[in-house]
């Protein structure tokens, strides 16, 4: 047995005894476990959320030890500017973002998936060119994403799922989106991004700022190994509760949905030249070959997420153990009230026409 083969082997069972532990918890309507791991991890964020004040106070240290000699001046400079830079930065809200005003119908929408999440609900929305979703805290607001190719191409169940998957993020407690293990990793991106050496560094830099990268880089790594069982654990906490809003047909409908993706990106590369559609008619091609897939080529995809042993990325377990988790759950759907679709549909016209337009005149030649 080679090495490689005897992780494979390892993260697999370890995979699966995250699923266990989930499905128990779901099962006993209990919350996310907090491992020592976990707990580990978020004391390493707390060191690392001290650094840039600290370096900020050694630097000013620094300059009133010597005062007022000027020989202090340049390093104490140079720690607290770097100390500062290191600080987490307030995101902005993208260009393009929709509000209540003119999505009332949407918005109305929204809020009652997020009353039934328990979460708080969206202050702007952003139509995605992506095939994804995502929700995010933007300057005290809640910002949630959605692609416009996504939406066209599932039912009215799998987006209340969608939706509620993404709500519950914020009630999950994922350390790799929320709190201080959210915070801290920033500030060692942002500290990798001050000492990684560029191109015309020269030999002098690179004897101080070398080390320091190599160590950003395993502070990244040890907080993203150290916080992985939860962030595994807080997606199927965020399945289960979408399953309990949209029911858990509906949701594990959705999962299979976004594993078509690939042939989303295949059509749109087969458009090229001025016969390509633009508009609505684009968008509608693509959404039909996320949707309408072959079924040998729905299998192939399938297998290929069965293949995952443990996981997508450091947040996603393998879909193939999602919709397992998922199979275990019999939530019907909540009765959210009537829904407007044609009216909400109307709201999003525009956006999608938009994409649509884009991805013609990517596919017009240069």
């Amino acid at each position: 047995m080679t090495v490689a083969t005897f992780l494979d082997r390892l993260h697999a069972r370890r995979a699966e005894a995250q699923l266990e532990e989930a499905a128990r918890n779901a099962a006993e309507g209990r919350l996310l476990p907090r491992g020592v791991t976990g707990w580990t991890g978020r004391l390493l964020a707390l060191t690392i959320l001290a650094a840039p004040p600290g370096i900020v106070l050694c630097g000013v240290l620094l300059i009133w030890s010597f005062w007022p000699a000027w020989g202090a001046w340049i390093p104490g400079g140079l720690l607290i500017g770097a100390g500062l830079y290191m600080l987490p930065r307030r995101g902005r809200m993208p260009r393009g973002t929709r509000g209540r005003d003119t999505m009332p119908a949407t918005f109305e929408l929204l809020d009652r998936i997020a009353a039934a999440v328990g979460a708080r609900g969206a202050d702007r929305l952003l139509v995605l060119d992506d095939i994804n979703a995502f929700i995010a805290q933007v300057r005290g607001q809640t910002l949630l994403g959605m692609g416009g190719i996504l939406w066209r191409a599932s039912s009215p169940d799998q987006r209340i799922a969608i939706l509620a998957h993404e709500f519950a993020h914020q009630i999950n407690d994922d350390p790799r989106r929320l709190g201080l293990t959210a915070l801290a990793g920033s500030i060692l991106h942002r500290w990798l991004d001050l000492t990684e050496p560029g191109h015309d560094a020269d030999p002098v830099s690179d004897i101080v700022t070398v080390p320091l990268a190599f160590a950003s880089e395993g502070l990244i790594r040890l907080l993203t190994r150290l916080t992985y069982g939860d962030s595994q654990h807080a997606e199927y906490l965020a399945d289960a509760i979408a399953a309990r809003v949209a029911g858990a047909d509906a949701t594990a409908s959705a999962l299979r949905l976004m594993l078509t993706a690939p042939e989303a990106g295949r059509c749109m590369r087969g458009f090229y030249g001025p016969e390509t559609p633009r508009g609505m008619e684009w968008v509608d091609i693509v959404a039909a070959a996320l949707r309408d897939v072959p079924g040998d080529r729905r299998q192939a995809l399938f297998r290929e997420a069965e293949a995952q042993l443990h996981s997508v990325d450091e947040s996603h377990p393998p879909t193939s153990l999602r919709l397992r988790f998922l199979s275990g759950l019999s939530e019907p759907p909540l009765d959210l009230g009537p829904i407007d679709w044609d009216r909400i549909e109307a709201e999003w016209q525009a956006d999608i026409v938009a994409i649509g337009n884009r991805g013609f005149r990517a596919a017009q030649p240069q």
